[in-house]
């Protein structure tokens, strides 16, 4: 049966999931293509346990986005431990992307971090990440308000982003916070740390969630790099470390020739945080002096 009112779903990876599929009459199938952007399949409940065990078939030419010219006949194979209750009768679970003979889909990004994650072996226990996801709510064009950084106006833009956080929660994946941005209508919404693969399924589902959240009320959220001409990009900035020390990098899209890098890293208490921002000297993407003198062919 579904879990009780006011009472989380197990954690990533539980093992009362069966208990969840009990009432439901669907099950929407997620996964991601090879650009980023999320899709579903979306099949009864009762074909839940077939897409656990060897994965459902479905046409593999979405996983191009839309061009639809390489993959075909591909299946999803889904992870029980990443199933949860959306609604009255639709449960939504996080697939990983198979081949038809059933072996694992290199092309799929979760399958690659997956890999990623086991090859690093003994290096990766313990490892987390978080994530600042930024992101502009619209009424149409225009942003919803001109609230400012931190504001602490209770707008309904930060009413919204609350509701959105409160859903994740129930999910199952955990916020440390929200706050508003330095852009009109900017928001920026707090992933709690949590493993690699864990909080790339968070990431995914925390997009679908702010736009279903902002979609029931009149609005737009956009995710792109910089949706207004002029104003503050988004990004996303990932903490990541262990249990002694955290990384911190971001991407943005302030300037003109093209993506930004900070990196920043937490050392442990009463140490003094760092930060740099890592480029190129102007003077070494100059060509080395010419000569001057009547051999260079100067007049």
């Amino acid at each position: 049966m579904a879990t009780e009112p006011g009472r989380r779903p197990p954690a990533y990876g539980g093992a009362h999931w069966g208990k969840i599929l009990d009432s439901l009459s669907w099950v929407r199938l997620t996964f991601v293509d090879v650009f980023g952007a999320g899709h579903s399949f979306q099949v009864p409940a009762r074909l839940f346990l077939e897409a656990v065990d060897g994965g459902v078939p479905f046409d593999g030419s979405a996983l191009e986005g839309r061009s639809r010219l390489v993959e075909k006949d591909m299946r999803l194979k889904a992870d029980p431990g990443t199933l949860r209750r959306i609604d009255e009768r639709v449960g939504r679970a996080v697939c990983n992307v198979m081949t038809a003979d059933g072996r694992p889909w290199l092309g799929d990004p979760r399958t690659a971090l997956q890999r990623v994650v086991d090859d690093l072996g003994e290096l990766a226990a313990g490892y987390t990440a978080g994530a600042e996801m930024e992101f502009y709510l619209l009424d149409g064009t225009r942003p919803i308000d001109e609230a400012g950084y931190f504001n602490d106006a209770d707008s309904a833009g930060i009413s919204l982003v609350r509701e959105a956080a409160d859903q994740l929660s129930a999910f199952g994946v955990d916020v440390d916070g929200c706050h508003l941005e330095s852009g009109p209508g900017q928001y920026e919404l707090d992933l709690a740390p949590a493993a690699p693969v864990a909080l790339a399924d968070g990431l995914v589902l925390a997009k679908r969630v702010i736009r279903g959240v902002a979609s029931a009320a009149g609005l737009r959220a956009t995710f792109m790099p910089q949706p207004l001409a002029g104003r503050p990009a988004r990004a996303c900035t990932c903490s990541s470390g262990s249990r002694a020390s955290s990384s911190r990098a971001t991407a943005s899209s302030t300037r003109r020739d093209g993506p930004s890098w900070r990196a920043s890293s937490t050392t442990p208490a009463g140490s003094r945080p760092w930060r740099r921002r890592p480029s190129t000297p102007t003077s070494a993407l100059r060509p080395a002096a010419r000569p001057r003198g009547p051999w260079s062919g100067r007049t």
